[in-house]
């Protein structure tokens, strides 16, 4: 079932159709897109605050559109993401907000341990207070933090998941990507948060395996991610 949004579909995604779809896009070029995507995050982790990683990401996607359109990718369409740096670093930046704001709990955890050391330290009473933080409590609070931050990555980067794709396809600057893509992922909030919640699940089960899993499934979560995009905001006719 489609209805028809302003600006957007309204349609019915589904996380494994996706992620299988996905698999075919990329598995003609998998190897290639593979490089393509280790090469981009790589060289975004390179620069403080999201510098490079936005226009990197453009660049994957530049890749998965041209094999949306029955082209050949290329590891020079990864570069071509710095034609969209300015948008994209904006959009980087908006998303750097939720981001910091779940590294919190963290934090939290880290002080208590700290505090507990001090309190023992001190001695009684102290120490007292800090056997209350026993290995139960302690692993309790991990946890539900890590249930918390989990909650928190989904809800956020489902209204973000749309942002990069916009400004690479229809050369939209970072803010107003940014505000369509929360407007859309809002409208086909359902499909769009078991899309990242399944893919953010994939990526943390493959990084367990020596974390080159969570690189190999890189390609693949993207290419599922275009090709719902690719649902919502169907192709613009040129003139």
């Amino acid at each position: 079932m489609e209805q028809s949004g302003r600006d957007f579909l309204i349609v019915e995604l589904h996380p494994i159709e996706l992620l299988r779809e996905g698999w075919q896009l990329v598995r003609e070029q998998y190897w290639l897109m593979l490089g393509v995507t280790v090469a981009g995050l790589i060289v975004g982790s390179l620069a403080p605050l999201g510098l490079f990683m936005g226009p990197m990401v453009c660049g994957i996607y530049t890749g998965l559109f041209a094999r949306m359109r029955g082209e050949r990718a290329t590891f020079a369409g990864l570069f071509r993401g710095f034609e969209f740096f300015v948008p994209s670093f904006i959009a980087t930046l908006i998303q750097i907000v939720p981001i910091m704001a779940m590294a919190i709990p963290v934090n939290l955890i880290l002080m208590l341990l700290s505090m507990k050391r001090i309190l023992f330290w001190l001695g009684r009473p102290y120490s007292d207070l800090a056997a209350m933080l026993g290995v139960w409590e302690m692993t309790a609070i991990v946890v539900v933090t890590t249930v918390i931050i989990f909650l928190l990555s989904v809800f956020f980067g489902t209204f973000f998941m749309f942002g990069y794709p916009l400004i690479v396809d229809r050369r939209m600057g970072g803010w107003e990507a940014v505000k369509l893509s929360a407007r859309a992922s809002r409208a086909n909030f359902g499909g769009a948060a078991r899309l990242m919640a399944t893919t953010t699940v994939l990526s943390i089960v493959a990084s367990l395996f020596c974390y080159i899993g969570g690189f190999m499934v890189t390609p693949i979560t993207l290419a599922a991610w275009a090709i719902a995009y690719r649902r919502v905001f169907p192709a613009v006719s040129a003139p």
